[in-house]
């Protein structure tokens, strides 16, 4: 599975919202917008830092070494 694919399968299955993504990070100390994370899950830009993409996995539960 690419990364965009995986990104989008793991934050529908987190049931959290762009914006409460987007707001959890801030928590964490790191910054993405809503139009950001949807640009990553659509694979419009390249993957994020490994910083954010193990928040990200931290926060809808999924495998960060994926």
């Amino acid at each position: 599975m690419e990364y965009a694919q995986l990104l989008k399968y793991y934050i529908k299955a987190s049931r959290l919202t762009l914006d409460e993504l987007s707001t959890l990070l801030t928590k964490k100390n790191l910054s993405a917008s809503t139009q950001y994370i949807s640009k990553l899950q659509n694979g419009k830009v390249p993957p994020a830092s490994e910083q954010l993409n193990r928040a990200l996995a931290d926060l809808t539960g999924g495998d960060s070494d994926r």
